[in-house]
């Protein structure tokens, strides 16, 4: 259970805790949940993943900024970029985009959880 709301078609895809943080990848964005801060970051917004450090993940973004994470071990940090940067790549298809998640769970009803109203025109 993550607490963030997701969006209809949006799915969690991994969960990592790190000495200060929460980081919870979607097949929308990374949610970075810091004390009583939190970000998301749409996944087609990243434009890099490196490992910095041993422990430093840096996540570099389209629109300029830079995210740093501290992760415990060398194997954690390595594991969560490689996932990240798999995760940011673009899908071979254009049914593997969220876009087309989102529309069709919309067009379906739905998740059950409020969040189709946000399909719905007018």
């Amino acid at each position: 259970q993550v607490r963030f709301a997701v969006l209809s078609g949006e799915h969690v895809q991994h969960v990592q805790r790190t000495a200060d943080s929460v980081l919870t990848l979607t097949n929308y964005r990374l949610h970075i949940v810091r004390g009583r801060h939190a970000t998301s970051i749409p996944l087609r917004l990243i434009d890099s993943v490196e490992s910095r450090d041993m422990f430093q993940l840096q996540i570099t973004c389209k629109d300029g900024r830079v995210y740093m994470c501290s992760l415990q071990t060398f194997e954690e940090c390595q594991s969560l970029c490689k996932r990240l940067s798999n995760m940011a790549l673009l899908p071979p298809g254009l049914d593997g985009l969220f876009a087309f998640a989102h529309h069709a769970t919309c067009q379906d009803g739905g998740s059950g959880d409020g969040q189709a109203t946000l399909c719905q025109p007018g």
